[in-house]
């Protein structure tokens, strides 16, 4: 409950004569009235209350705490426009009202102005500080932060939030704030796919209601059923969400037509229009399971209905959704196309005041949008149009700072004529296969070819995934699924996904060196099945080609391609040179910019130093490392000594590899310049990065160690050498360059390597793919990136890096090509005792610019 009067000290206290003057007073009788039918549930009855006590309030302070309340009752009526003025002219007579506030946070969450949420929010918490004893103020506070971040999408932020108030409410005996607490955690678990523990939840926060129902004071408990309870309303309503999530329809049916009942009852528009949209669900779920729901007709024409309601915004995007849904079931695709379309430019009109942060999270909560559309173009039969929405959700933040903000406004015409470009921009080796949907359940994923011929969008057969997962050990399949996948998100629980084989196939690959043998079989059939997904159906298109751009869709970023084994026993690489892209429009955004002038062709940085004790008797290989290298056996039993390094992030060791790569890199590129040891700092690349030097190099070379951390992107960087361990170390100072101060070096760079440890992983966000490393270098100013998906050798990375600089800088073969001819090079055993894709199979390039010649 929001205070309703002001905090007072013992000295501002009414007299008794003060308090009976007060209660006769007009302005207080209908104030009463108001907060005597709120508490019934009377909405209605309460803003006509309010609306008298504003007419009737003759000094400031009576006029703001009419008008906020007016404004919140106003607000569940769904009149978000009257209850936004209504506040903000209390907020004018008293900025600092809390009453107020969290009434304004409310209503433009509900209005879907997560911008305006977002600073309101952060203007309370600086308002609630001043009060750390006011147990009621910080209790709404913890509460309204979690709904906050859910409404901008970032669920397990969210859930996170939620979990830390429990603190909070622990002490509270407001069996109602309970119940409410209960609903939206529930809320976001189902949001989560977490199905049961929603449900459960949502059980629990339903009985906690009939609690304060059967020991109210105030109301009867006959009273509820006759005039309805909007917490009990709600209530039915998320356990009928979770029981449609199970496919439990009867019962969620029943559900939602009660919460119908109550909410027509409290003539409460929200919980009416959501039992509308509820029972619409259940009636397409029954339409896709070959029933014909008898109320079909009825409930598609209320949906139709609340695609209007722009006083509704979440309910519109829901129900444009929803419609578009039933109208691709229905065997109507341009319809769902229009319905489609309508939702994803409400989310681009949300998206366009956001932070950079909200932005991300509110696309990848509405990603949904983006995925039916892809959908309805292919069953529409365009193309080019389908292309168009899939690529317009990868790596939307990255493209958007590459462009300066330069293709936000950029029409959805617009940016299917920019695609329509790459056939003329191919030369006649080159191919592009763009896949959309492949990490998602609803529908069969499509993979996009592009030739110099046009483009064609193939469905991809996994219905067959099934039968051809059978021929692998599903037990170690299902353990790496769960081991490295989110199944909630995936929708996946027991059932092995795309996902799940992706997985096994990089547990297969990278393992220890005593389990290489066992996993070889597994290994070969796992490339195979996954070969024969992604590559089968569209290997007729790619006939005479031998260079591919691809731009994977969600976990297929983590898919090492060159691996994957066709028909004839060929892995992939050894047919085609395969380039990686966050998106064809990020491509296209890099092929667009300038060439650079270059004074020297690499700048190299290896040999850090992790440990300064042991680093000088770990160096002392690196001459021995030179001398053996022809002898890749010798080469590979190299010694380094392990020690924990000196900063925040666990064991290290000092790397004799790495110094060796950047000598030998030094000694086979004449003119090039490495930093060695103890230069390999952050204060030196902050000192050459002020000089200008990064922006005069063709290749920057990084042989050190990296981190991908997925879990938390913007924590992922790479490890340079120890400076100081003190506390209070400044973040320039700290041996670590995180992705955000990659992100603002100033390259200019064609490429830059990563020879570190996964360096090509990053955290999976819908509308953005992966984020870490790769990103941070386009966005400081590289045009191709190669990275790594998993630790590598020290020893054959030396190896690897040496032959590619030979191929791509001496010999002058394009990035792709070189890469590939290395590969082939391990492949057929010139690499010694390699051959293991463990050692080659990681290294990816990223970017695509060479690929399109004809740009």
């Amino acid at each position: 409950m929001l205070l309703a009067f002001p905090l007072l000290t013992h000295a501002q206290k009414p007299t008794q004569a003060q308090l009976q003057a007060a209660l006769n007073d007009p302005y207080t009788i209908a104030f009463n009235e108001g907060y005597q039918a709120e508490s019934l549930g009377k909405v209605r009855d309460a803003e006509a209350a309010y609306d008298r006590a504003v007419e009737r309030a003759e000094s400031p302070v009576d006029r703001v705490f009419a008008l906020s309340r007016r404004g919140a009752m106003r607000a569940r009526l769904g009149l978000w426009k009257q209850a936004r003025a209504d506040l903000a002219a209390a907020l004018e007579l008293e900025p600092d009202n809390l009453t107020a506030g969290f009434a304004l946070l409310e209503v433009a969450r509900g209005q879907g102005d997560f911008r305006a949420a977002a600073d309101t929010l952060r203007r309370l918490e600086g308002l609630v500080a001043k009060y750390p004893n006011e147990r009621t103020l910080q209790t709404q506070l913890a509460l309204e932060t979690p709904r906050t971040t859910a409404a901008w999408g970032d669920l397990q932020g969210a859930l996170a939030q939620y979990q830390e108030a429990q603190a909070v409410l622990a002490a509270t005996d407001d069996l109602a704030q309970v119940a409410q607490v209960q609903r939206e955690t529930a809320r976001v678990l189902l949001g989560l796919n977490d199905k049961p523990g929603a449900r459960a939840l949502a059980l629990e926060a339903l009985g906690t209601d009939l609690r304060r129902v059967g020991t109210s004071r105030r109301r009867p408990s006959s009273d509820w059923l006759q005039r309805g309870d909007r917490p009990v309303a709600e209530g039915l309503l998320l356990l009928a969400d979770c029981q449609l999530a199970l496919g439990e329809r009867k019962a969620a049916r029943e559900n939602y037509h009660l919460a119908w009942q109550l909410a027509f009852r409290l003539v409460s528009p929200n919980e009416l229009y959501r039992a509308d949209l509820g029972r619409a669900r259940a009636s397409l779920q029954a339409l896709q399971a070959g029933e014909k729901p008898l109320f079909f007709d009825a409930d598609v024409a209320g949906v139709a209905d609340l695609t209007g309601y722009e006083d509704f915004p979440v309910i519109r995007f829901e129900a444009l959704g929803l419609l578009g849904e039933i109208q691709l079931a229905q065997g109507q695709p341009a319809a769902a196309i229009r319905s489609f379309q309508q939702a994803v430019g409400l989310v681009e009109a949300t998206r366009a005041a956001a932070t950079a942060a909200e932005k991300q999270n509110f696309l990848a909560l509405q990603s949904d949008y983006y995925r039916w559309l892809t959908e309805a173009y292919v069953r529409e039969g365009d193309a080019w149009s389908a292309l168009a929405a899939s690529e317009a959700l990868k790596a939307r933040q990255l493209r958007e700072t590459l462009t300066a903000d330069a293709a936000v406004g950029e029409s959805f015409a617009a940016t299917v004529a920019r695609l329509q470009t790459l056939p003329a921009a191919l030369d006649g080796s080159t191919a592009i296969v763009s896949y959309a949907n492949a990490d998602w359940s609803r529908t069969e994923p499509v993979a996009f070819v592009i030739t110099g011929a046009g483009l064609a969008a193939v469905r991809l057969p996994l219905a067959a995934l099934p039968a051809l997962a059978g021929k692998l050990p599903l037990a170690d399949v299902l353990a790496a699924q769960k081991k490295e996948v989110d199944a909630r998100r995936y929708d996946l629980g027991d059932e092995i996904g795309l996902a799940g084989i992706v997985a096994y196939l990089r547990d297969c690959i990278y393992c220890e060196p005593e389990q290489m043998q066992a996993r070889v079989e597994p290994m070969f059939a796992t490339a195979g099945i996954l070969h024969e997904l992604l590559f089968g159906p569209i290997e007729a298109r790619l006939a005479g080609k031998n260079r591919l751009l691809v731009s994977p869709s969600g976990l297929l970023a983590y898919l090492p391609f060159d691996i994957l084994i066709g028909p004839t026993n060929r892995a992939l690489v050894q047919d085609y040179a395969v380039t990686l892209t966050p998106s064809l429009l990020v491509t296209q955004t890099l092929a667009a910019r300038a060439p650079g002038t270059y004074e020297r062709p690499l700048l190299g940085f290896g040999g850090a130093v992790y440990n300064p004790e042991g680093y000088d008797q770990v160096m002392a290989n690196v001459p021995a490392m030179k001398q053996q290298f022809d002898k890749l056996v010798g080469v590979r039993q190299a010694v380094f000594a392990g020690s924990p390094y000196a900063g925040r992030f666990g064991p290290q060791s000092n790397l004799a590899g790495t110094k060796t790569e950047v000598l030998m890199i030094n000694e086979l590129v004449p003119g090039s310049r490495i930093e060695l040891g103890r230069a390999v700092s952050e204060g030196n690349i902050r000192a050459l990065a002020a000089q200008g030097e990064l922006r005069k190099s063709r290749v920057v070379h990084f042989a050190v160690h990296g981190m991908a951390m997925p879990a938390m992107p913007e924590m992922s960087g790479i490890i340079l050498s120890y400076e100081d361990p003190r506390p209070g170390t400044p973040a320039d100072r700290d041996g670590f360059l995180q992705i955000t101060e990659i992100e603002r070096l100033p390259l200019r760079a064609e490429l830059v390597t990563l020879s570190a440890c996964e360096t090509g992983l990053g955290a999976i966000i819908a509308g953005e793919g992966v984020v870490g490393l790769t990103s941070s270098l386009f966005t400081a100013g590289a045009d191709s990136v190669l990275a790594s998906l998993w630790p590598v050798s020290d020893a054959s990375s030396v190896y690897f890096m040496q032959r590619f600089y030979f191929h791509h800088l001496i010999q002058g073969l394009p990035g792709d090509l070189a890469v590939a001819e290395v590969k082939r090079e391990f492949i057929s055993g010139r690499a010694g005792g390699f051959r293991h894709p463990q050692y080659w199979a990681p290294f990816n390039l990223y970017g695509g610019r060479e690929a399109l010649p004809g740009r």
